[in-house]
């Protein structure tokens, strides 16, 4: 993990959950008291010109979200009116089982996105996610919230579904997040 220094003293290493909150804290601490970001050099991801690094991290990540979960609808029928009636009615039945299994599968819920890796820059977040940077705008970004897990933070879009970032670095993500997306 590399990170930014900051120009009040405070620096950025590995650390456990414990002190990684701790960080987070006295990372928001000193830029709230005037400190600023120092880039951070980052060899492999796509920077636009005058565009700097403040920190290149891990995390996971979730996206919430519905998906499409297709199920078979079979109708199985045969014998006798008794019998034919009977397995039709079983296979309705069975198949609105798998109906309603897959709607509670589609439904909007915390998709895993698995580790993430995310570098801080200061126009956006870029995310190596499957084999490819994608670029997270923040003037894209309408709310950064902290959730009742201290260690994981929510980034929300006014279009977009929301992203759930947990464990190592996302408090950190989160404080230079909500003080380089926050309009000045």
């Amino acid at each position: 993990m590399r990170c930014s220094s900051i120009r009040s003293g405070v620096g950025a290493r590995p650390w456990g959950a414990d002190e990684e909150l701790a960080e987070a804290d006295r990372l928001f601490a000193a830029l709230d008291n005037g400190g600023w970001l120092e880039p951070v050099a980052v060899d492999d991801a796509p920077l636009d010109p005058g565009e700097n690094a403040y920190a290149d991290m891990g995390s996971h990540g979730w996206r919430y979200c519905a998906i499409d979960v297709p199920y078979e609808h079979r109708t199985l029928m045969f014998g006798g009116p008794f019998l034919f009636a009977a397995t039709g009615i079983a296979s309705l039945v069975a198949s609105r089982r798998r109906r309603r299994e897959a709607e509670r599968l589609a439904a909007p819920q915390w998709r895993p996105l698995g580790w993430l890796r995310i570098v801080v820059t200061s126009r956006r977040l870029l995310v190596w996610h499957h084999e490819r940077w994608w670029s997270v705008w923040y003037s894209a970004v309408t709310t950064v919230r902290w959730t009742a897990d201290p260690s994981a933070v929510e980034i929300h879009f006014a279009s977009d579904p929301p992203y759930r970032l947990s464990g190592e670095g996302a408090a950190s993500i989160g404080v230079l997040l909500s003080r380089l997306a926050s309009p000045t």
